[in-house]
Formats: structure tokens, sequence, C-alpha cells
């Protein structure tokens, strides 16, 4: 009973009969069959009409979006072929009128009913272009006319479906898909844009209070349990009117073909969407699980790569660092050399400046001669006066380039070093008597 209550409310909202016995009398000659009670009283007229297609901004295979839709437009004739399953961003011109949109190949599932034909909307350009059209023909009483899903003045997108998701409710009941509540632009981010692995099926349901048929696709159909259940599972559904011209402009463009908007092959033609997006999604799946190993081992072998590198960049710089310290070390060295060498010579200069002439033979006062012994054997002599200091031969000695610091000056025999302040003249003596001893 309660059932056909419902589809006496959903007749009489939709042919405007408001006479209950009427009504019933349709609906029991058509055997409380909904779509012929209400071909029987709804005008039987065809309309054709051609869609505009913009240029579009983004392509998604048309397995991975269905659209629910219930406007006229559903009726358009031969389905248009989809394209090739691929998502490629494309730009496309905007305006301060018409918002940037994506284009989506979308599979249209439609409320015409199995034994409607395209002879029922002759009107439907009428019915588009006059808002209030389909209201006025019900006759309804104004404070029983629903309100739009979308009101005509709204400018902002994700308001728009908001209002949407809420009317929507309002009419039909709380059993109604879930309908996300962004721009479709982000419904697509959040579905079929997303990888594989998370991807999702996006169902775009377009609304026309203009279709004598929406209510019923909506009641009959869309509003099921089992269709809201099966779309919360598997779907992200975005919802759109088409009803006001401002709003049509903005996805009215959509390709469409027709499809059948019964419960039955509604839930067929999900089953199989799913089906064919399961497959393609299992597939890519798979690329991308063997694009990501490929990624993990290139990441890998880089990071391996940049450790060798670093490792060496680092030898290199120790290499540089120890090279560098080892030249300053060098460099200072050689400084300190030099100015060592420089103060020896200094101090050499000034000792040979301050040395007595060497005695000749002529010269009348004791004159001792000593033979030196270098080391590497070489030898050489030198005159002195017998009364010459020790120091006097020291000096000699240090200009000859023997300092006293550096060297010892040793007696033959016996051994001693004389450098330590024994008399010339005892070391003349035992020099000369060594010398004697071999000559």
């Amino acid at each position: 009973m309660a059932e056909r209550e419902e589809i006496l409310a959903n007749f009489q909202a939709c042919s405007g009969i408001e006479d209950v016995g009427e009504a019933f009398m349709h609906l029991e000659a058509a055997n409380w069959n909904l779509l012929e009670a209400l071909q029987v009283v709804m005008p039987q007229e065809a309309t054709t009409a051609t869609p505009t297609h913009p240029p579009p901004l983004q392509s998604v295979s048309q397995q991975e979006v269905i659209s629910v839709d219930s406007s006229p437009e559903s009726l358009l004739p031969p389905p248009i072929p989809p394209l090739p399953p691929s998502i490629s961003p494309a730009p496309t011109p905007s305006s301060s009128h018409t918002p940037a949109v994506m284009d989506v190949n979308i599979q249209v599932l439609m409320d015409t009913g199995e034994n409607s034909s395209g002879d029922e909307f002759e009107d439907a350009p009428e019915l588009l272009n006059d808002d209030d059209d389909f209201l006025a023909m019900m006759d309804v009483p104004a404070t029983k006319k629903p309100q739009t899903l979308i009101p005509a003045d709204v400018d902002d997108e994700v308001m728009g479906v908001i209002h949407f998701s809420e009317e929507f409710r309002n009419r039909y009941g709380s059993c109604v898909p879930m309908f996300y509540q962004g721009s479709l632009e982000d419904a697509l981010k959040e579905s079929v844009l997303l990888p594989a692995k998370n991807r999702k099926l996006l169902a775009v349901y377009l609304h026309h209070d203009g279709s004598i048929l929406s209510n019923v696709f909506c009641s009959q159909a869309l509003c099921q349990v089992s269709v809201v259940d099966y779309l919360s599972a598997n779907f992200i559904v975005w919802g759109w009117d088409l009803t006001h011209e401002a709003n049509k402009a903005r996805y009215g463009h959509y390709h469409q073909f027709a499809g059948n908007g019964v419960l039955d092959e509604v839930m067929t033609s999900l089953l199989h969407a799913t089906e064919m997006f399961e497959e393609q999604r299992a597939t890519e799946v798979h690329e991308e699980e063997a694009r990501d190993a490929r990624e993990a081992v290139k990441a890998e072998q880089d990071a391996a790569y940049m450790e060798s590198l670093k490792a060496d960049r680092a030898k290199a710089a120790a290499k540089k660092q120890a090279e560098m310290e080892e030249k300053e070390e060098r460099e200072r060295a050689e400084s300190l050399k030099q100015q060592e060498d420089a103060i020896k010579e200094a101090v050499r200069a000034s000792l040979e400046t301050d040395l007595p002439e060497e005695p000749d033979a002529d010269c009348h006062h004791p004159v001792s001669t000593l033979r030196f012994r270098i080391p590497g054997g070489e030898t050489f002599s030198r005159n002195f006066l017998a009364s010459t200091t020790l120091q006097v031969l020291l000096n000699f000695l240090h200009v000859k380039g023997y300092p006293a610091d550096e060297y010892k000056c040793l007696q033959s025999w016996p051994r001693r070093d004389v450098s330590a302040g024994c008399s010339l003249l005892l070391v003349v003596s035992v020099i000369v008597i060594r010398a004697g001893l071999y000559e």
C-alpha cells in the first residue's frame, strides 16, 4: 500500500493532476505503471537539438566517469564514440561568464523508461528557455512548488553544489546519493585523477526540472537503496542542476548519449562500468607498482652514487688540505732556513772581516803552520802567529764553514777537543810535532 501511495504522489507531481480520483483512475488503467500512466496524460511530441562541444580542457576515460542525467538533452540520438582511456591536460580560453571546466567523456544514464520515446519532448527547447514552464504546467499551488536544485543567482560553484545536495535531500528524503561537496575539478582530482591504487569512479548526475521524468528517475532509480549503497561504495558522486540557463552554461555542454533510467538498467550500467574500471585499474596498478619498483631501485642507486661521490669529494678535500698544509710547512721551513743562513752568512762575513792577515815567510815573529783535515778527508793548512789566540783559530774555521757550535776541533794525538779552550801554543806544538813525524 505504501508503494502505491508513493507512485500516486509521484504521478501527481509529474502530471500536475491534483484530483486524486482522476490520478488513481489513470494509474489503475496502466496497472500502476508510472511511466505508462504518464505517457497517456503527457504530450507525446519530439524535438531535436544539437549539443555544443567547447574545446576540451581535460579528457578522462569513459570507464572512469559515469553521468546520471535527467535533463531533456539526454534524449539526443546516436552515442558519441568514447575517447581512448587517457588523461591529458590541455588549456582552454576562459571568460568572466563561463569558468574553466574539465571536458569529460561521460556515459549518461537517462530517465527515459523502457517504453518512452524521443517524441516525448518536442517542447524541450521551450522548457529549457523557461525555467518555470514545468512547474507552471504541473499547475501546482505556489506554496507547493519545489525550489530548483541550484538557484539561478549562484556564482560560486561550490555553493551551488552544496545547495544542490541540500535541496535534493529535501525533495527525495534521506535515502539519496552522497554528493561530493566541491567543484567538478576537485571531484576529478579526488577520484579518477588519483594514483591507480587509490582511484575511484566518478558518477556525474545532471538534473533538469524541465524534464517531466526527472522526479520519476530520481525516486524510482537514483534514490533506491541498492543504487545509493552501490554508488557510496564505488563512486564519487557529483551533481549539478541545468534548469537555469546560467547553470546550464557551465556543464550543459558535456557529451551525452542515450541510455535507460530504469532501476535494473541503472544497476546494470553501474556494475558494467565498475567491472571495466577495475580491469583497467588492475592493469594500471601493476604498471604503477613496476614503475615504483624501478624508481626505488634507481633512487637507491642514486643514493649510493651520491654517498660514494660524497666520500670521494671528502677524500679529495682531505688530500688537498694535507698537501696545502705540507706546502705551507715546507715554505715555513725554507723561510726559517733562509733566515738562519742569512744570519750565519752575516756572522761569517763579520768574522772574516775581523780575521788577522796570514803571516808571510818573511815575518820575524814566531809562526806556526797548522794543517786541518776536514770531514771527507780533505786537508788544508794556514800560518798563524804563535801569539794568536784560540778564538782566532775557531773564527778561521767558522769562516771556512765549520762553526764551533756545529763542529768540534779535535787534536789528533792525544785525541781531545781543543774547542773547549786550551792554549793555541800547545795546539800548535802538538800539530807541528805530528806533522813533523809524518814529513
